[in-house]
């Protein structure tokens, strides 16, 4: 299986929209988030950037800690915070989403230090999306994020839903997203 950069540094902005997600679901949450964060990285600063292994497992420590859903949210603020000024549609900011997230990290000799991200036209009104072995963050973090670009990009009073598929090799997390 494919493996992250550990050692690769990822930006701080996603870090903090992350963790202020988790004050939508509870202002405790939010303390108990930040607090992990500041345990491990000190402040978080959008201007910095923070070692991805250690946010990784980060993680995954709140997902075990807080919750699925609450990782989701993480997700859903995550995938919002993403700035796709050029993109009009869905189509266009699916196409721009691994560009960005290869954007987000740094100091690394592998081109994708985090992972990559999958999108599979199948229709009019659903794709086929997902991330493959090397993504080193949580399902429900991801599916926040895919959730986020439907609702965002998708067409007016879209209602996104998102269907676990079984993944082909080299996928660890797929969906099929409709709307």
């Amino acid at each position: 299986m494919p493996e992250h950069d550990t050692d690769a540094l990822v930006t701080g902005k996603y870090l903090i929209a992350f963790v202020q997600s988790t004050g939508e679901v509870s202002p405790v949450f939010e303390r108990k988030t930040r607090s992990l964060f500041e345990e491990q990285l000190g402040e978080l600063d959008p201007e910095e950037w923070y070692q991805l292994g250690t946010v990784a497992e980060l993680y995954e420590s709140i997902r075990d800690d807080v919750g699925q859903a609450t990782m989701r949210k993480g997700g859903v603020a995550t995938g919002e915070a993403l700035p796709f000024d050029t993109a009009n549609d869905l189509e266009g900011a699916l196409a721009s989403l691994n560009e960005e997230h290869k954007a987000a990290f740094r100091d690394s000799d592998m081109e994708w230090p985090a992972g990559k991200y999958f999108v599979k036209d199948r229709g009019s009104q659903s794709v086929r999306v997902g991330v493959d072995e090397a993504y080193p963050y949580p399902e429900s973090f991801v599916e926040g994020v895919f959730d986020a670009f439907v609702q965002r990009y998708g067409p007016p009073d879209t209602s996104p839903t998102l269907e676990a598929e079984e993944p082909d090799p080299g996928e660890r997390f797929i969906w099929k997203a409709s709307w």
